[in-house]
């Protein structure tokens, strides 16, 4: 699993998932180094890196941007990166480190809508929901007094046409879901709520990983 998170080459060192962790390791010419991360990913967009190298020294730390995130912001020390920061890329910090220096990532996190490429055609006037790097989904056990199949989202003007240069791509913003942290649910995950079509009813989405650990019940993820 370490290796999934963290790699060294003779640039430095690469971050490549983020989890609330620690790395006790060493640089390619060796010398030990310690890196501490704090974060509720994929949760929350926040991740604070505690670097310390034993000693001084000037290595590049390398901190994968996922590509679905758009507006993604830097900070070591407290001061903002100054170089743009390109989703679906790695931002190189290459500079002298001391030990105790921080850094600090923020990655947006809106709810987005997802359209297909047009061939997907049981997909098409339908959108999916993510937030961050999660996909949701509609369990029926969550719609009071509907089945999964029977969830509308409300009209979204602002949405866009799918640009055809993907296969799935954002959209836009939908309407009414919105995030929350929900500690008794599923043993702790962010839900999405909202309105239906009609503006009456509450609507309720988990992430898809989550879903069919309470009874039976049916499921929809691409949604009207």
């Amino acid at each position: 699993m370490p290796g999934y998170i963290f790699s060294t080459s003779e640039e430095g060192i690469w971050v490549h998932l983020y989890d609330a962790c620690r790395l006790d390791w060493r640089l390619h010419d060796g010398a030990p180094i310690t890196l501490a991360i704090e974060t509720r990913y994929p949760w929350e967009g926040t991740v604070d890196i505690e670097v310390s190298p034993e000693a001084a020294c000037t290595f590049a730390l390398n901190l994968r941007i996922p590509g679905w995130c758009t507006e993604a912001t830097i900070a070591i020390n407290g001061r903002p990166h100054p170089q743009p920061v390109k989703p679906g890329s790695y931002c190189s910090l290459q500079r002298a480190w001391n030990p105790g220096d921080r850094v600090r990532m923020e990655l947006a996190m809106p709810v987005m809508e997802m359209a297909a490429d047009k061939r997907a055609a049981d997909f098409q006037d339908k959108v999916a929901l993510m937030r961050g790097p999660l996909v949701y989904c509609f369990e029926s056990v969550d719609q009071p007094d509907r089945e999964a199949w029977d969830v509308r989202l409300p009209p979204n003007s602002t949405r866009r046409e799918h640009s055809g240069r993907q296969l799935y791509e954002s959209v836009g913003e939908p309407a009414t879901m919105s995030a929350a942290f929900e500690p008794e649910l599923l043993g702790g995950v962010t839900a999405l709520h909202g309105t239906d079509a009609c503006g009456t009813a509450p609507i309720q989405a988990i992430p898809f990983f989550a879903w069919a650990n309470r009874g039976p019940s049916a499921m929809r993820v691409w949604v009207s």
